[in-house]
């Protein structure tokens, strides 16, 4: 039993061996330039499944390899070795794995797509001339490493691509997946190129401004179903307001202020012109941000532990169909006399800067999910007017320089009741009804 199965171990071994030697093949380059031509490789042509290194010490012709007809490879190393080597790409070539452009390596790219599923990394010479030469990534996780310029790049749908590299592209920058220009440093793709976002497509800034990351001074195309994804963790960042957003995606951290009053966003069809805001603060400041109304549609949205901030006279953004506001989200008015739309709210904050401002409530019943703060800065103040029942499910914090007045109706606050400021409670009443809630401060408190 035991030699039968030290035979079978033996007998696997030399099986194996051969094959994975056949995994790769090397440019040998003894024959003519053809890459087809089985002769010209150590292995065989090249194939899915089969690396190609090009350079190294098997290249002892005088050829270098010219791509006979669309080709395939798994891996395509070239000038990673001492040899200088030289790929002119001329036809359709799909790798499968990592494209590596060694220093000594060149790739001439004058008509055809380079795909890849892998990695790009480019320490050589890569340069693409004509109309119709693209690379690209066409995986899902992928990195785009050294410097280099392209005529057309493409990440195709279902890739994620991050780029290590600044990169500029000569006549178009095409995103059909999700495009990351990388942070801590950021990435730049500059060039005389176009930019179009097609549906599914995902564009993320990371960079203070979209010119930070994206400086290409051709035309840019946000096709509806498209993403654009302002989403820095350290820096706060200007959203452009040059452009029509299918959608507009706040994402991160810190804080994102438009630079003036958007656009309306795309209406077309119903489900375009959203607003999401995930993570960090989307200040509007006194600028808008509404939905077209060409098809009624569209979604605001402000997570969990993200906040949307109004200013000037606004109220929330108009036009768009759907809101939905998470439990720990929070909606603040900071402006001077304001609206307070009816919501679901999560929290719920009224405040300013500067001031004497009222803040005028819905004359529906509304109830507040979270907590309902009031704030003013030093030297301004606050004052809103119950125009129907609160119900705060989460703690009322009334601060120093705001007024409440609680009209004749019936309050619910769930949690604790902080109050530094005047309240009015008028005919009114006001529960509390949180386990253990308690109230405090040092406001003024007048209750008929």
């Amino acid at each position: 039993m035991h030699l039968e199965r030290l035979t079978a171990t033996i007998f696997v071994t030399m099986l194996v061996a051969p094959l994975a030697a056949l995994a790769q093949t090397s440019w040998r380059g003894t024959t003519s330039t053809d890459w087809s031509n089985a002769a010209n490789w150590t292995a065989g042509v090249p194939t899915t499944t089969v690396d190609a290194v090009i350079g190294d010490a098997n290249f002892t012709g005088p050829n270098q390899p010219d791509l006979s007809a669309i080709s395939a490879c798994k891996s395509l190393s070239i000038g990673v070795g001492s040899k200088a080597a030289t790929l002119k790409a001329d036809k359709n070539l799909t790798v499968s794995g990592n494209l590596t452009i060694g220093a000594n390596g060149t790739i001439t790219h004058t008509v055809g797509t380079i795909s890849l599923v892998g990695n790009w990394t480019n320490s050589g010479a890569y340069s693409a001339s004509g109309g119709k030469t693209v690379v690209a990534f066409a995986g899902t996780t992928q990195s785009l490493n050294g410097n280099t310029t392209f005529r057309k790049l493409a990440i195709n749908a279902g890739s994620t691509t991050t780029l290590n590299a600044n990169v500029s592209v000569a006549a178009q920058l095409t995103v059909s997946g999700t495009l990351d220009p990388n942070e801590t440093p950021t990435r730049t793709v500059s060039g005389a190129g176009k930019l179009v976002v097609n549906s599914g497509g995902s564009l993320q800034v990371k960079a203070a401004t979209f010119a930070g990351n994206y400086g290409l001074t051709g035309a840019k195309t946000l096709n509806l179903g498209s993403t654009v994804d302002y989403a820095a963790t350290t820096v706060n960042q200007t959203v452009n307001n040059a452009f029509v957003y299918s959608t507009l995606r706040i994402s991160g951290a810190l804080t994102k202020t438009p630079a003036g009053n958007l656009p309306a966003l795309a209406s077309s069809v119903a489900n375009s012109g959203n607003i999401r805001v995930d993570g960090g603060v989307f200040d509007l400041a006194g600028f808008t941000a509404s939905r077209g109304t060409t098809v009624v549609g569209g979604t605001l949205s402000v997570a969990n532990g993200a906040t949307l901030k109004i200013g000037g006279a606004n109220s929330f953004p108009a036009n768009y169909q759907t809101h939905s506001l998470g439990v720990s989200s929070t909606v603040e008015y900071s402006g001077s006399n304001q609206t307070v739309t009816l919501e679901s709210y999560g929290n719920l904050t009224l405040s300013t800067s500067s001031g004497a401002v009222t803040k005028t409530l819905p004359a529906t019943s509304l109830t507040i999910g979270g907590n309902l703060t009031s704030a003013a800065a030093v030297g301004s103040s606050v004052s809103f007017t119950a125009a129907a029942p609160i119900t705060v499910r989460g703690s009322l914090s009334l601060g120093q320089g705001t007024t409440f007045n609680g009209g004749a109706f019936a309050h619910s606050v769930g949690a604790n009741w902080n109050d530094n400021c005047a309240f009015f409670g008028l005919s009114g009443r006001g529960d509390m009804r949180g386990m253990g809630a308690n109230v405090s401060g040092v406001g003024v408190y007048d209750v008929n």
